[in-house]
C-alpha cells in the first residue's frame, strides 16, 4: 500500500545534534533539487528559443541538458553544501 511506512526500513542517519535540523536539512536538500530542476528546465527553455526551436515538451527531454549543465550543476551543490559542511564541522567539534 503506498504511503504505508515499512517497519523493517533502515532508521535515517542523524547528522547533526538536534534531529530538528536534521529535518530541516533534509527539507533544504529537497528543496534545493526542486529549484535547481526548475533552474535548469527554465535555461533549456532559454536555449531553445535562442536556436529558434519551440519549447516543446519533445524538444526538451531531446536536449542534452548533462553535457550543458554539469559544470553549473557542480557549482550549484558546492554552494549548497558549503554552509552545511560548515555547521557540520561545527557540531563535531563541539562533542
Amino acid at each position: 500500500m503506498a504511503g504505508t511506512p515499512n517497519p523493517q526500513a533502515a532508521p535515517k542517519p542523524q547528522y547533526f545534534n538536534d534531529p530538528a535540523v536534521d529535518t530541516l536539512y533534509q527539507m533544504v536538500l529537497v528543496l534545493a533539487e526542486e529549484v535547481f530542476t526548475l533552474r535548469e528546465k527554465l535555461d533549456a527553455m532559454v536555449t531553445l528559443h535562442d536556436q529558434g526551436r519551440p519549447a516543446t515538451s519533445a524538444e526538451l527531454d531531446a536536449l542534452d541538458t548533462d553535457a550543458m549543465f554539469e559544470a553549473r550543476r557542480q557549482v550549484f551543490v558546492e554552494r549548497l553544501l558549503e554552509p552545511l559542511n560548515e555547521l557540520i564541522r561545527r557540531e563535531s567539534t563541539d562533542t
